[in-house]
């Protein structure tokens, strides 16, 4: 492997709670192992408050808690660890994988293109493809996703111009230099040449990813009877949830515009390339579970903008929380942020939502389905959590765990339910590629308003409104993302990234969203409108204890 010269550590805030090292700013199996070799000396050292690594082309993503540990604390280990690591002469070992592909036709409909591109035959493009070594970089995009280099300069191919919709699960592709394999069926835009039989993902097995960062891929080309004898041979187990003590509670009538079983979320897997997802408005969920006696992280259903209806099956506890709305109980008004008795036969129901986006249903004991990466969440891009990967629909029959209820109803006061309106103030820290814009962008952006558009959903929210300036060039080496990252593409329009993006991007992030603010963002709408304040790390981390503290101020109130 050749060494490059090492650059010094440039260490970077990504918002509140999170810390980038960036080692190095090229593409280079040489960098990339030093991120590897970082990563490992990180985990082993097991420094408190630290929650989850990412490694990444040339940075490493740390998630920590700030209850634990400071922003600055934090970067003073790792600068003795880099230290360490950077003087360090220990190998560590490549897997090497081969992956069995077969090549063309209605697997591979970009091969001809490449071929054509490129003035060579296909079983030329398939020879220059399969005969080297790639690199895994990291993993992201989607779960399990590699990102594999180089691909040779003869059939480096640029991206398709418009993205495919759907990409079969299995997918082996090239965009530029990079090759890549589609774990599952999603939208994207490399140029597809081959397909496997391997499942690069799998919920249920630990760990999940088949791929890890440092891993040698080699393409070994199988004709279409053998794609098809290894895939019937590849079964994917499924796990049955923990199902005594529960109860049949709801039957879905309508199902509303968007409705999933949410939980906090799903922590300590964006390295395998799957997101934290969870509900979008933390805090109204945690209330909803208190006023019901569950563990703030209990399964609840999050209603987006038009909510379901629902028949109860049993005698349940329930609490509404989130976006104001008129909930019915046999079209008799009840009200909100308190707990509520619902007899069986019952049915619930929602008016039109006056203010806020998203509503929280909780139930006494908890929604019950199977937890999949230790969280009942609902990731529908990857087809898994919650009910079977997906919203849910009529007809659908909802369990939960099935305790005593409570002996006493609860209300939240007040003067602690939170107020949503259609103009947010989401407080930022800049960073961490804030110097990639110019000081006239920057000022832009935290002058300006910007309107959430129809592209808005868990993934993101795209905004309208004034140009945000880079300084020159408007991309970066792809690297980690977090919920609340702000990235700003090409055209200068701000993106804010939500609780079920992908876990890796390739635009440069100017700020990031604190984490009581990403709450209310999580309450925001199309045409609401949306403007940033910029606040230090320390205030930021302020705002993060006062967030805590409401959390254990709603426990406390029924102690």
């Amino acid at each position: 492997m050749n060494d490059i010269a090492y650059e010094p550590a440039r260490y970077f805030p990504f918002g509140d709670s999170a810390l980038l090292v960036e080692l190095g700013n090229v593409i280079s199996p040489a960098l990339n192992q030093k991120v590897v070799v970082l990563a490992e000396a990180v985990e082993n050292a097991n420094i408190q408050g630290v929650e989850e690594l990412v490694p990444t082309y040339r940075s490493l993503l740390i998630r920590f808690n700030p209850l634990r540990v400071s922003y600055e604390q934090l970067v003073f280990r790792i600068q003795d660890i880099e230290k360490t690591a950077k003087t360090s002469k220990k190998i560590v070992l490549s897997r090497k994988i081969v992956i069995p592909t077969v090549y063309g036709g209605e697997y591979g409909p970009d091969l001809a293109y490449v071929a054509s591109n490129h003035r060579l035959t296909e079983e030329e493009v398939v020879k220059l493809h399969s005969e080297r070594e790639y690199r895994v970089y990291m993993i992201g995009f989607v779960a399990g996703f590699p990102y594999l280099g180089e691909v040779a300069d003869k059939i480096a191919t640029p991206r398709l111009e418009t993205p495919r919709l759907k990409v079969p699960a299995g997918s082996v592709s090239i965009a530029e230099k990079q090759s890549g394999i589609y774990p599952c069926e999603a939208p994207g835009g490399w140029r597809i040449i081959g397909r496997t039989p391997l499942q690069l993902f799998n919920p249920q097995q630990q760990p999940p990813a088949f791929l890890k960062p440092g891993d040698t891929v080699v393409f070994k080309p199988i004709s279409e009877k053998k794609y098809k004898m290894l895939k019937a041979s590849v079964k994917q187990k499924i796990q049955a949830g923990f199902k005594e003590k529960t109860m049949k509670i709801f039957k879905v009538l309508k199902p509303g515009l968007f409705t999933t079983v949410q939980d906090l979320g799903r922590y300590g897997r964006l390295k395998y390339g799957v997101p934290i997802s969870g509900a979008m408005d933390q805090l109204s969920h945690i209330a909803a579970n208190i006023l019901v006696g569950n563990d703030i992280d209990a399964a609840c259903l999050e209603m987006t903008l038009i909510g379901a209806e629902l028949l109860a099956l049993s005698k349940i506890q329930i609490a509404i929380t989130g976006g104001e709305v008129s909930p019915k109980i046999d079209g008799v008004d009840v009200p909100m942020w308190q707990t509520l008795n619902v007899d069986e036969g019952c049915t619930i129901s929602f008016g039109r939502m006056k203010s806020g986006c998203r509503i929280y249903l909780s139930v006494r004991g908890g929604i019950n389905v199977p937890l999949v990466l230790g969280s009942r969440s609902t990731y529908r891009r990857g087809g898994f959590g919650g009910i079977d990967g997906r919203q849910l629909k009529a007809g659908d029959v909802i369990e939960a765990f099935k305790i005593s209820l409570l002996e006493n109803e609860r209300i939240i006061p007040s003067e602690l339910v939170p107020q949503f309106s259609n103009s947010i103030k989401a407080h930022v820290t800049l960073g961490p590629q804030a110097e990639m814009f110019t000081e006239e962008g920057i000022e832009t952006f935290l002058s300006s308003q910007y309107k959430i558009t129809l592209e808005a959903d868990r993934m993101g929210y795209r905004l309208e409104g004034p140009q945000i300036k880079h300084k020159e060039k408007a991309d970066i080496i792809s690297d980690a993302l977090l919920p609340g990252a702000v990235q700003v593409p090409k055209d200068g329009k701000p993106i804010i990234i939500m609780r079920d993006a992908q876990t890796t991007g390739g635009y440069p992030k100017i700020a990031v969203a604190t984490t009581s603010d990403l709450c209310l963002l999580g309450q925001a709408k199309p045409n609401d409108m949306v403007e940033f304040e910029k606040v230090t790390i320390e205030e930021a981390r302020k705002q993060f204890l006062e967030h805590c503290k409401l959390i254990d101020t709603l426990k406390r109130i029924f102690e």
